[in-house]
């Protein structure tokens, strides 16, 4: 599947926290034996993704996805099976060897040479001599040492190609060198650096591996740009970064919120300033896959944008993606100040502080400013700016939270309380009902009994060269149990024996959902009388002589609603009675 030997796959994810892992991402919970959080896969209010730290494995009750410690990070960095494998192999020491397939994959080709680039830029930056432009700039913006090794920032020398001479030097093909976005072709056809005369400011995914940069130019004339950024790589995807994540992650999970700004000098600015916890959308509009970066760390989102018209648009939109992600949004416009930069020369952290306790919420700051935009002294301005406004309320999900919203909007604007109200809601589009939840599996009393025997096989392989050593694929009725069971079979024929790592044999999707859905449901396994249990469920599963009438007299004892408990109850109960019979 992947090229690398099953025992260092065996090894990666055996040592690997899934816990450890999934809380970069996550803002995990302890809930009894599992870990909870909001699902970083699909919208919800209610925490449905559960963490099973004893079985290594994830499991979301509400949108069904599922997996080990390599599925988390494929679905969620967007990377393949050996990338995954790479990835937490070198997080926790474990070597891939080079003929494995992964260390010589171009990916891994492209981080390598990224990484090369991000200490070139640095140690360039860290050799200018004082007087230098660049050092000249950084001393400008109050940007000492410390700040400089924080963020790794370089400078990118006024050369044509200083980078791409030491990179050569380092053995990489001029197409890796592209495919990093390092480089680009000259008027004449000859590759030369991306960046040059340009303070760097590297970009990195959420475990800390650059994937691009960012460049700042020195020069006053307007013929440059004053910022480019690297272009769309194999690793780099503006739309799903936020410029800083990778350091401001711990600090959100522990101030339960996270300032967005928008540009690199911003968040350095903030931090400069003692704000740990803040990213930067940094030139590209606000999507929806950086709210989800968000979401997996906090529940509360700042949107600290320039106070010009572009900076309040920008703002707005923003805050309208965070909400649908059912973040709770505050935006704080900076007195007297364009930036953070300008507002920390005039004041303290202490002040910055108080005014994000004060700011307004998302949906406040959007009825301001739409009503602006009206001259509310004035009948027909009043009826466009509620009617502009009722969209707003619309949009909030929580009724009471939408209730006081509605009270809001009447006092600022003098309309009668109940004439809001039936704006919002009697041309409030209906409630679209949640999509009724797919009809269970019609299960035969067999198929309980499957379902049961193969969760006990996932928690308890060591059975199939005891009780269960009988069984074969065909003997499950039930297609799904029967393609689980093959899995299992499979898995100990490769010394495979955790339900983390069957799951990594499960190719199709939806059966390694169904897999992890099984192994993280309570209650189907009375662990006291487990052995027992076993043959009654193995002798039901293999349906030998007789054991269909008995299926149909525990069904009638149990009922066909009945639980799996319910079901097994009834039958002991039937082969009591049949002992006292045969006496």
């Amino acid at each position: 599947m992947s090229g690398i030997a099953e025992h260092i796959i065996d090894d990666i994810r055996g040592r690997a926290d899934i816990v450890e892992v999934v809380s970069d991402y996550l803002a995990l919970k302890k809930a009894g034996a599992n870990y909870r959080a909001l699902c970083p896969f699909h919208d919800e209010k209610t925490p449905s993704f559960n963490v099973n730290p004893e079985k290594r494995i994830f499991h979301c009750f509400g949108c069904g996805e599922g997996g080990n410690v390599f599925t988390f990070l494929m679905k969620l960095e967007s990377i393949t099976f050996p990338e995954a494998v790479s990835m937490l192999g070198k997080r926790y020491g474990v070597a891939i060897p080079e003929r494995g397939g992964v260390v010589d994959s171009d990916i891994e080709k492209v981080y390598s040479v990224l990484a090369i680039a991000e200490k070139f830029y640095h140690n360039t930056l860290k050799n200018e001599g004082v007087g230098s432009k660049i050092k000249l700039y950084l001393a400008s913006r109050e940007l000492d040492n410390e700040l400089i090794e924080a963020f790794s920032l370089g400078f990118a020398p006024d050369e044509w190609d200083a980078l791409l001479i030491h990179l050569r030097k380092n053995s990489f093909g001029d197409s890796i060198i592209e495919k990093a976005g390092l480089i680009t072709k000259s008027s004449r056809g000859t590759y030369i650096d991306r960046f040059r005369n340009r303070l760097l400011f590297p970009i990195h995914d959420a475990g800390g591996r650059v994937i691009a940069f960012g460049g700042r130019t020195l020069e006053t004339n307007a013929k440059s740009a004053k910022y480019i950024n690297s272009p769309e790589t194999p690793v780099y995807h503006k739309s799903r970064v936020l410029y800083g994540y990778h350091l401001a992650k711990q600090p959100a999970r522990r101030e339960e919120a996270m300032i967005v700004v928008e540009g690199y000098m911003d968040v350095v600015a903030m931090k400069k300033a003692g704000v740990e916890n803040c990213v930067a959308v940094s030139g590209t509009a606000f999507t929806s896959e950086q709210a989800v970066l968000l979401s997996r760390v906090c529940e509360k989102a700042v949107l600290v944008f320039d106070s010009d018209k572009a900076g309040l648009s920008a703002a707005q939109r923003s805050g309208e993606i965070l909400s649908e992600r059912n973040l709770s949004v505050r935006v704080l416009v900076l007195p007297g100040a364009k930036d953070p930069d300008e507002f920390f020369k005039e004041h303290d952290l202490n002040e910055f502080l108080a005014l994000v306790k004060s700011a307004p919420s998302f949906i406040q700051f959007a009825i301001d400013r739409t009503l602006a935009g009206f001259d509310l002294s004035d009948v027909e301005g009043r009826v466009k700016a509620v009617r502009l406004a009722v969209p707003l309320l619309r949009r909030v999900k929580d009724e009471i939270e939408r209730d006081q919203y509605m009270k809001y909007l009447s006092e600022r604007t003098g309309a009668r309380e109940d004439v809001v109200r039936r704006e919002v809601s009697g041309s409030r589009a209906s409630a679209t009902a949640p999509a009724p939840k797919e009809a269970e599996r019609a299960r035969t009393v067999s198929s309980k009994a499957e379902k049961v025997l193969i969760r006990m096989l996932l928690d308890h392989p060591q059975y199939l060269g005891g009780q269960a050593k009988e069984l074969v694929p065909e003997d499950f009725t039930d297609s799904l149990y029967r393609k689980m069971f093959a899995l299992i079979l499979e898995g100990a024929g490769r010394n495979i024996r955790s339900a983390a790592g069957i799951l990594d044999l499960a190719e199709d999707e939806n059966l390694r959902r169904e897999l992890s859905m099984l192994s993280m449901e309570k209650g189907l396994i009375d662990e006291d009388n487990r052995d027992a249990a076993l043959v009654d469920h193995v002798r039901v599963v293999k349906h030998r002589p007789g054991e269909r009438r008995k299926l149909r007299e525990r069904m009638k004892l149990a009922g066909e609603t009945a639980s799996v408990e319910e079901f097994f109850s009834a039958g002991s109960k039937y082969l009591e009675a049949m002992k006292k019979k045969e006496k």
